[in-house]
C-alpha cells in the first residue's frame, strides 16, 4: 500500500533544476536586460500525489512539504557506460545575443533547429522534444530600476534523452539550439555520449532515501533560498558528472521534484547507488576475541566510518578490533565515494562468549557383571568437548567419545575420562565404577540309585551222615542285601564239598 511520507529535516539545501538556458546581457547604451529560463521535467513528471502533507523543518530554506506516493523500490537496476563519439560533442556559436524583431516562431524552431543538427551529426534517435521558447528580455532603468520596455532575443530549441526509460539528471545528455532571424544559428550546444549496458548494481530503496533528504546529503546543494518547498513527485533515475569527461558511469539517483513558496522550479537529487560492503573474521568465539573487518565496498570508496557496536568506531579502511565482553554485536559500515555515502549495516555479526572448558561425565552400562563382561561408555560431558581420553583400568585406552570396552577379568576397575575443548579441560575419575565377577560353580547332575530289597527263603537240604542229624528248621529271614545271599551259597558249597571228601 501506498502512503505518505513523514521526515524531519535538520538542514538540507537545493538547487533549480532545469534544461532551459539563463541569459542575462547587457545592450549597448541601454538598460540591463534579463530573460525566463525553461524547466521541461515539470511538465513530464509531476506524479501521483498523496498521503500527508508534513511539515519539514530545513533550516535556511524554512519549511519542506513532502507529499508524495511511495513508489516502488527497485532492488537493483542496469547501469551504462557513457563515451563522446564523433560529433557527440558540440558547443559553437556563430551569432550575437541582442535584440530582434522577426525571431524563428515556436512553431517552425523544431524542424528548423533539427536540419541545422544535420551538419552537427544529426538529431539522435533518442532525443526527447523538450520544447520551443522565445526568449524575451526588459530594459531596466539603472537609476529607477523600472522596466522600461520587453523586448524579443531569440527562439531556443531543446532535447534531452531519458535512458532505460528512466530520467538523467546532474551533467546530462542535451541538445539546444538557439536560432534568430529566419532560422539564423545563434548557438549551438550538443552533449550526447554513446552508452553501452555494463551490468546491474544495488540501489537503496525510498525509506532510506528520505533520511538522506532528512540530513541534508544531496547531490545538488546550493545555499540560501530562504523560501519554503514542496515536493510532490519522486522517480528512481540517473546522475551524470562530467560534461567534458571521455567517459563516465551513469549512477542511481532518487529525485524528489517540487517547487518553492514563490514557484520556483527544484529538485534533490539523492545519490542512490548501495555500494558499502565488509566481510569479517572470526565472526564468534571466546573473549577476548579480536576481528579483521574488510572494506568490500564498490566504486572504490575514499573514506570510512566503523561502528562495532560496543561503543566503539574507527575511520580506518579495513581495522582490526578487540571484543573484551560476551555478547552479540551489530556492526556497520558508512563508506563515500565522490558522490556520497552508502551504510551497510549487518545485525548479530559477532557473536562473543566468555571462556567455557568442559565438566566431564559419563556413564557406563551395566556397571557389573561376570567375566567376559561387555561395556557401554557414554559421554556426558557439558560444554561442548572435542577431545576424550578414557582410561578403563585394565591397562586399556581409547580416544573415543562413546567406547564400548570388554573387561575379561574378574576384579573392581576404576574408569576416568578427560575431556578438552579450545577453553581448556576437565578430568572424572569414579573408582571401582565396574565389578567384573568370576563364572559360578558348575553343578552335575546325576540319576538317583534303586535299591532293590529280596526276601530269601533257605531250605537246608538233609545230608545222610552216619550220625542222627539235629533237624535244622525252616527260618524266613528279613530281606537281604545280594551279598549275603550269595556269601550263603559259598559257604554251603564249601561245607557240601567236604562232606563228600570224607
Amino acid at each position: 500500500m501506498k502512503t505518505g511520507i513523514k521526515i524531519i529535516l535538520a538542514a538540507i539545501v537545493f538547487s533549480a533544476f532545469c534544461a532551459g538556458l539563463m541569459f542575462s546581457g547587457i545592450l549597448q547604451n541601454a538598460p540591463e536586460m534579463k530573460n525566463e529560463d525553461n524547466h521541461p521535467e515539470k511538465m513530464q513528471f509531476t506524479g501521483t500525489v498523496s498521503g500527508e502533507n508534513v511539515n519539514i523543518y530545513a533550516g535556511s530554506i524554512g519549511n519542506i512539504t513532502l507529499n508524495v506516493t511511495i513508489p516502488d523500490s527497485p532492488a537493483s537496476i542496469p547501469v551504462y557506460k557513457g563515451v563522446f563519439l564523433a560529433g557527440d560533442l558540440v558547443d559553437e556559436m556563430p551569432g550575437e545575443f541582442h535584440a530582434r524583431n522577426n525571431v524563428t516562431s515556436e512553431k517552425d524552431a523544431p524542424e528548423v533547429a533539427k536540419q541545422i543538427l544535420e551538419n552537427y551529426g544529426g538529431l539522435p534517435s533518442d532525443a526527447i522534444l523538450t520544447g520551443a521558447v522565445t526568449n524575451y528580455g526588459e530594459l531596466v532603468n539603472r537609476t529607477t530600476l523600472q522596466i522600461e520596455e520587453t523586448i524579443t532575443l531569440d527562439t531556443s530549441v531543446s532535447w534531452w534523452r531519458m535512458v532505460d526509460g528512466r530520467p538523467v539528471v546532474g551533467d546530462r545528455d542535451t541538445i539546444q539550439v538557439i536560432l534568430g532571424e529566419n532560422g539564423e544559428l545563434v548557438w549551438i550546444y550538443k552533449r550526447w555520449r554513446t552508452y553501452t549496458h555494463t551490468g546491474n548494481v544495488s540501489v537503496i530503496p525510498f525509506s532510506k532515501a528520505t533520511v538522506k533528504l532528512r540530513d541534508g546529503e544531496v547531490l545538488n546543494p546550493t545555499l540560501g533560498i530562504g523560501e519554503d518547498a514542496y515536493v510532490y513527485s519522486t522517480i528512481l533515475g540517473y546522475y551524470a558528472k562530467g560534461l567534458e569527461n571521455p567517459e563516465i558511469t551513469l549512477e542511481p539517483v532518487w529525485i524528489f521534484y517540487g517547487n518553492t513558496s514563490s514557484g520556483s522550479y527544484l529538485s534533490f537529487q539523492i545519490y542512490a547507488r548501495q555500494f558499502a560492503n565488509f566481510t569479517a573474521t572470526p565472526i564468534s568465539g571466546k573473549t577476548p576475541l579480536s576481528v579483521n573487518f574488510t572494506d568490500t565496498s564498490d566504486t572504490s570508496p575514499t573514506q570510512w566510518h566503523w561502528h562495532f557496536g560496543d561503543g566503539t568506531n574507527s575511520t580506518d579502511r579495513n581495522p582490526a578490533h578487540t571484543y573484551n565482553t560476551a555478547g552479540t554485536y551489530n556492526v556497520s559500515l558508512r563508506a563515500w565515494n565522490d558522490l556520497g555515502s552508502d551504510t551497510m549495516e549487518k545485525p548479530f555479526l559477532v557473536t562473543v562468549r566468555d571462556p567455557a572448558p568442559p565438566v566431564a561425565n559419563f556413564t557406563g552400562t551395566p556397571e557389573t557383571g561376570p567375566a567376559p563382561l561387555t561395556v557401554s561408555f557414554n559421554d556426558t560431558s557439558s560444554n561442548i568437548p572435542t577431545g576424550w581420553h578414557w582410561d578403563f583400568g585394565d591397562g586399556a585406552n581409547t580416544t573415543e567419545q562413546n567406547p564400548v570396552h570388554t573387561y575379561s577379568a574378574p576384579g573392581n576397575y576404576t574408569v576416568s575420562l578427560n575431556a578438552t575443548n579450545e577453553d581448556g579441560f576437565n578430568s572424572i575419575t569414579k573408582p571401582n565404577y565396574i565389578t567384573v565377577t568370576n563364572l559360578p560353580p558348575t553343578t552335575i547332575t546325576t540319576q538317583p540309585t534303586t535299591t532293590v530289597t529280596t526276601t530269601v527263603t533257605t531250605t537246608l537240604t538233609t545230608i545222610p551222615t552216619t550220625t542222627k542229624p539235629t533237624p535244622t528248621p525252616t527260618k524266613t529271614q528279613a530281606p537281604l542285601s545280594l551279598v549275603v545271599p550269595v556269601a550263603g551259597i559259598l559257604i554251603i558249597g564249601m561245607f557240601y564239598t567236604r562232606k563228600l571228601k570224607k
